[in-house]
């Protein structure tokens, strides 16, 4: 019997069947594999006649694994942020873009809260993003702007919900879901300004036969770990790769080295002065920790 693994906790898997969910365990095979199921993991599984007991007896092949939070076959990642209550973290939202990347996942960035966003500023805001190949909505979960243009990118995909605490990721799902998203929306701290951590664990929502959508619990950090080597950064960055083949070296990491259009495309303007600081930034940090 094939079904999904929609969430996990203490050895138990929770796997959706289709028409309703099964608790299983895993079986021994796969801690000699050194294999761990995880949420999304695609599973066949086997009840048992003595006490209906369910048992993973199988994981296909992954598409693709999400490091933060850990996750399976995901289509695309919905990366909330807000600039008002919290301000944009540009560094995070940097970092998240860059795992993506590594992972293959398409990303949409969602910029939430809306309502507080004069509308004249939206049109300047991010706009070195877009101009790299990302796409970007406004949302509010107040006004309901673009929830449902928001809907129809969801539509049929495995969806992950990433952003940092109080952007209102859960309070978007409550919109999107009418009401039926069951994670319980904290209130916003006055004195941070942030929200208060409410979504726990991983656990994948099933809209419809085809479309889940999965809240990660808020972020102030990410594991920079995740990549292996310095040198692969810039390979995640697409403004990077439309430009580096007219640097005047082939190896060219965009930091120190004469003639690189990287760097010359920064102090022109057409690539972000920020995003590359934090790509100085990021470089840094990877290449720190290959030291230890």
């Amino acid at each position: 019997m094939k079904g999904k693994i929609i969430k996990a906790h203490r050895g138990i898997y929770y796997v959706d069947i289709g028409d309703h969910i099964i608790l299983c365990k895993a079986r021994g095979l796969f801690r000699e594999m050194e294999l761990k199921p995880v949420v999304g993991d695609d599973v066949d599984i086997r009840i048992s006649e003595e006490d209906g007991s369910g048992y993973i007896e199988k994981i296909y092949s992954r598409k693709n694994t999400l490091l933060r939070p850990v996750v399976s076959n995901v289509d695309q990642a919905l990366i909330v942020m807000s600039l008002k209550n919290p301000a944009i973290n540009l560094f995070l939202l940097d970092c998240f873009l860059l795992m993506c990347e590594k992972s293959r996942v398409d990303v949409l960035i969602c910029i939430n809260k809306s309502d507080l966003i004069l509308q004249e500023k939206k049109k300047t805001l991010l706009g070195y993003y877009a101009a790299s190949g990302y796409s970007i909505i406004f949302t509010s979960t107040v006004t309901g702007e673009n929830s449902e243009i928001l809907l129809d990118y969801l539509k049929g995909k495995t969806t992950v919900f990433s952003g940092p605490s109080g952007v209102g990721k859960s309070s978007l799902l409550n919109l999107l879901t009418k009401g039926k998203w069951q994670s319980k929306v904290g209130n916003i701290s006055e004195k941070t300004k942030r929200g208060k951590h409410t979504t726990r664990h991983v656990e994948l929502y099933k809209e419809n036969a085809n479309t889940f959508f999965l809240d990660t619990p808020g972020f102030s950090s990410l594991d920079l770990r995740f990549f292996e080597s310095p040198y692969e950064i810039k390979e995640l960055y697409p403004e990077f790769i439309q430009r580096e083949k007219f640097c005047r070296f082939n190896d060219c990491n965009h930091l120190r080295e004469p003639g690189c259009k990287i760097k010359e495309n920064v102090a022109r303007g057409l690539i972000s002065e920020e995003r590359y600081r934090n790509y100085e930034l990021i470089f840094q940090e990877v290449q720190s920790n290959q030291r230890y």
